[in-house]
Parts: structure tokens; sequence; C-alpha cells
């Protein structure tokens, strides 16, 4: 080699060596890119989901009758099994 360094393989293993890490390195490229098109695609759907649609799906799927609340700490104003009507 020019700079004084040996490699067991000789000219054709330091070439094998470059051919490896060059496709290693496209690998890594190739999952990058396809990651980074998986969390754009996501972004977008969430970015299409309006507040109307939170809203319908939520007076679908959520019952306020079933619903508790955990108060932690001593709210002064908060009776022990107050019962706090819905707006």
């Amino acid at each position: 080699m020019a700079a004084g360094g040996s490699f067991p393989g000789g000219v054709g293993g330091v070439l094998a060596l470059v051919a490896v890490a060059c496709l290693v390195g496209a690998t890594f490229a190739a999952l990058s890119n396809a990651l980074a098109l998986v969390a754009k695609q996501r972004e977008t759907l969430i970015g299409a989901v309006t507040l109307d649609d939170v809203k319908r799906v939520a007076k679908r799927v959520l019952d306020p009758a079933k619903l508790s609340f955990l108060v932690v700490g001593n709210p002064e104003d908060l009776k022990p099994d107050q019962v706090v009507p819905a707006e």
C-alpha cells in the first residue's frame, strides 16, 4: 500500500474491503431514507386529523358516565368523594 501498510489479502483484498464498505454504506443510507419516508407519511396522516374528527371519535368511544379522575394533592376546594358534573 502507498502509506506502507500491509493487508493480508493483497490488492484484491483491499478492493473487496472497499466494495463491502460501499455496500454497507449504501444499505444504511437506504434504511435511513426509508425511515424518513415513514416518519413523513405518519406526520402527514396525523396532520390530516381535524378537531372535529377527534370530537366525533371521542363521542363514539368515550362514555362520560364511566370516566374516573384521580386528583393528586390536597386541593382546598375539593371534598372527598365529591362528584363534579360534566360541563
